[in-house]
């Protein structure tokens, strides 16, 4: 009997699992923010957690840390499993083998991107603005709110 060799190799898969698993902590703790501090599309009635926004920044500083390891072996050791030139054109041809490796591909780009997106856009949030209740800093910075000086 030969031996099977796996699908990706073992560095990979090590990162892609760490990665998974700091995603879903992230979405997790996101969400307990969201019903901690937001509630403006409604919460659930469950207990608060007080360093629930420290928690939720624990795991973005890791996935942080991991995302480059992550994205450059994608880019390079991983780069096949990402869109490649002919994917697009390759959906058209629904229900075949190569449409699927063509969903895949451009599901693993958009993933890729969005990590990407999330850590750029967490790195930029500051921690006083969800317990003051700011959830409008970009307006603020941009001076498009109003005066809160009174009217003379």
């Amino acid at each position: 009997m030969t031996r099977s060799v796996p699908y990706q190799p073992l560095i990979f898969r090590i990162l892609h699992g760490v990665t998974g698993i700091l995603v879903i902590g992230a979405i997790i703790s996101g969400f307990l923010v969201y019903n901690t501090f937001d509630k403006r599309f409604g919460y659930i009635p469950i207990p608060k957690i007080n360093p629930i926004q420290d928690i939720h920044g624990t795991f973005g500083v890791f996935f942080l840390i991991l995302l480059p390891f992550f994205a450059v072996y994608s880019f390079h050791a991983g780069k096949k499993r990402l869109l490649q030139a002919d994917s697009i054109q390759k959906l058209t041809q629904f229900g075949k083998p190569i449409w699927w490796v063509s969903v895949q591909r451009l599901v693993n780009t958009k993933m890729l991107f969005a990590a990407v997106l999330a850590v750029i856009s967490g790195r930029m949030m500051k921690e006083e603005w969800l317990p003051t209740g700011e959830f409008d800093p970009t307006f603020r910075t941009l001076n498009f709110h109003r005066s809160k000086k009174p009217a003379k």
